[in-house]
């Protein structure tokens, strides 16, 4: 399958004449790894410097254009504007030589907030992400007139007034006007063009690009991954790949991007189950969850995953630095990570990688203390993956170092090789609560196999005879998360919640307060329908870590050394 950018840069040549359809078919099958279809074409005198570049231009815009219907189609779907407000917006930014956006011109209007810019910015970066896929799908020649019909009429309507059909012709007067004096292309905007295409063919067709600043040490650092994430900075390690800090070129939005260890998607199959699943995933919105925007190949044969930005700390690390938190406090971050869960369980989707390095802790808009679960999205495929290589679809040993889960926080099930089920991951958030309200994880090994036997056979202390001023009710709501049996845990997310709003909120949990006790009060049982036929898939992108916390990590990414762990976005 070719690149997003490839096709596009294909279709401008055979739209224009430039070189006939055969010689491009070939080129696209015969050209180099890593390689993009301009350079093939220039090496093979079908395409001259000149020509290559001004197709490049027509490609930017055609990107920048096709980010403009997205955004304008959302705007239209939400009924945000009518089609009248939008005709004039992409009036006006064809006269003002596409150097603004549609959304800069509504903002100052007054006709958006900055709230619903950035929910509009969000789902236009999902949008473009299917619209990526798609066109790779239909490879070289499009859908043609069969995507026209399945096109609603607004959408239709969009696309007429975005111009987007005219982007292709080299001499089109859009085109004419983007690279004309105070265009979006004239001298004092080359930035346009350097940052909407892959650094390597643009440097090699003769594009102002220069290399990556002195000193970086990563190659990909300088670069643009899939046509319109620039990479920024490396951020950090995990075992399932390196998170940079990224900026996606034409909305000009932060995000985390994340290069997938080449074992975790070993063939075209899996790549395409791996897109499905991430697009799936990325269609689950939540605000305790890390959104995923996109995913797929980029230049080179590199497997990417684009998600949101999220400024903060990793409980692990938090936990490393102060110890214990307050009750209060665990019992906030609890709560907003079980209504996380409980949303993704309705939806088909479990984590099988729940563990303090995936829960970052940050600040919502209104200044409170924010939890965003990280890393819904990607285990489903690692397991998949292993299956196929013959290990069990719960153990933790995998190929080349990749990894499906985290031994400290495996339920007893997923450490057996079983099937699990939304209620693994439930045992993974008796941990997870057992850690903040003592400081501790539940057992101790020296190895991973270690851990995983423990899981399987041991009984957990109580959290009380880490910690004496915790109250029973504690004990009981960890303790029944921690059953090795799932049947008889907790049988979903909303049931712990309704548990603890009866028994662990304000005076109900004074009330039961003291020393805790040894004697096991019997946990409230709460009427709560479980999610049925939970089977589906996502999540986290964990490794190995030796048995017990090692004090540093990765700036800013709970990515500690030596003990790996999923690496999450900076603050």
């Amino acid at each position: 399958m070719a690149s997003y950018s490839d096709i596009l840069f294909g279709r401008i040549v055979l739209k224009n004449r430039l070189v006939p359809q055969a010689q491009v078919e070939a080129c696209l099958r015969q050209k180099g790894p890593g390689q993009s279809l301009g350079e093939a074409l220039v090496e093979r005198g079908l395409l001259s410097r000149s020509q290559a570049r001004k197709v490049q231009r027509a490609q930017a815009l055609m990107q920048f254009l096709r980010a403009e219907k997205a955004f304008a189609r959302i705007l239209y779907e939400q009924r945000l504007v009518d089609l009248a407000t939008l005709q004039r917006c992409f009036r006006r930014q064809e006269q003002e030589r596409y150097r603004v956006r549609i959304g800069q011109l509504l903002l100052q209007e007054g006709r958006l907030s900055p709230e619903q810019l950035e929910q509009v910015v969000d789902r236009q970066l999902v949008v473009l992400a299917e619209d990526t896929g798609r066109i790779e799908e239909e490879g070289l020649l499009g859908a043609g007139a069969s995507e026209e019909q399945e096109q609603g009429q607004a959408d239709e309507a969009v696309e007429r007034l975005s111009g987007l059909r005219e982007a292709e012709d080299l001499e089109s007067s859009r085109m004419k006007s983007a690279v004309g004096p105070r265009g979006l292309f004239d001298a004092p905007s080359r930035e346009a063009i350097r940052r909407t295409l892959p650094f390597r063919p643009a440097a090699s067709l003769g594009a102002e690009e220069g290399p990556p600043a002195s000193g970086e040490k990563d190659e990909l650092v300088g670069t643009t991954i899939a046509s319109r994430y620039r990479i920024l900075a490396k951020v950090g390690e995990g075992g399932m790949g390196t998170v940079y800090k990224a900026e996606h070129c034409l909305m000009e939005k932060i995000v985390a991007l994340k290069v997938l260890h080449p074992a975790l998607v070993s063939n075209r199959g899996s790549l395409d189950r791996f897109r499905q699943e991430i697009r799936a995933a990325s269609r689950f919105q939540h605000k305790n969850v890390v959104q995923i925007y996109d995913a797929g190949e980029g230049e080179g044969g590199i497997f990417y995953m684009a998600m949101e930005f999220a400024a903060g700390d990793t409980l692990e690390e938090v936990i490393r630095r102060e110890g214990a938190l307050t009750i209060d406090r665990a019992l906030a971050y609890f709560r907003q990570t079980l209504r996380a869960v409980a949303e993704a369980h309705k939806k088909r989707i479990i984590h099988r990688d729940l563990k303090s390095g995936n829960l970052i802790l940050t600040r919502g808009k209104d200044g409170l203390p924010l939890v965003k679960v990280m890393d819904f999205g990607i285990a489903k495929i690692a397991f998949d993956e292993q299956e196929a290589l013959g290990a069990g679809p719960g153990l933790y040993r995998t190929q080349e170092g990749i990894v499906t889960g985290t031994p400290q926080y495996m339920s007893p099930e997923q450490a057996s090789g079983e099937r699990v089920d939304h209620r693994s991951d439930l045992y993974s958030l008796g941990v997870i609560l057992f850690e903040m309200l003592t400081g501790e994880l539940p057992f101790r090994s020296d190895t991973p196999m270690g851990y995983l036997g423990k899981h399987i056979v041991e009984p957990p202390p109580r959290p009380s005879s880490l910690r004496p001023d915790l109250p029973p009710v504690l004990d009981e709501v960890v303790l029944r998360l921690l059953e090795k049996s799932p049947d008889d845990r907790y049988q979903s997310a909303d049931q712990v919640l309704a548990d603890l709003d009866v028994r662990c909120s304000g005076e109900s949990l004074l009330a039961s307060g003291g020393p805790a006790s040894s004697r096991r009060r019997p946990a409230l049982t709460v009427a709560v329908e479980p999610p049925q036929d939970v089977g589906a898939v996502d999540a986290s992108a964990g490794t190995v870590p030796p048995s017990s916390r090692t004090p540093g990590s990765t700036a800013g990414f709970g990515a500690a050394t030596p003990r790996p762990t999923v690496v999450a976005p900076p603050p």
